[in-house]
């Protein structure tokens, strides 16, 4: 059997403070990921390969092949019904600072 979610209920002020921190994060988060994709392109650059760092610690740039079906295609060979029938549903429960 599911179990069900309990809801808590924040104070304002925990909430606003939860908020905040999360923010901070986020920015921090962001500007590393930033830096780590200058980083990655750097390497990407100059081609495939296992680049050796200090600590055992490497970068690894392969490239691949990635195939993947045009869906836009693909419909104008469907009907409405046959679409319909091949499409999958899920429920999806987001949470983002912003």
């Amino acid at each position: 059997m599911a179990q069900l979610a309990t809801v808590t209920t924040l104070s304002t002020l925990r909430q606003r403070n939860l908020i905040a921190r999360a923010v901070e994060l986020k920015a921090v988060i962001d500007g590393a990921k930033d830096e780590l994709d200058e980083i990655l392109n750097t390497f990407r650059s100059l081609g495939d390969g296992e680049f050796q760092g200090r600590d055992g610690h490497k970068v690894l740039v392969f490239s691949t092949e990635r195939v993947t079906l045009d869906s836009k295609t693909v419909k104008g060979f469907l009907t409405p019904a046959q679409v319909l029938a091949a499409s999958k549903s899920s429920f999806v429960t987001t949470a983002k600072v912003s």
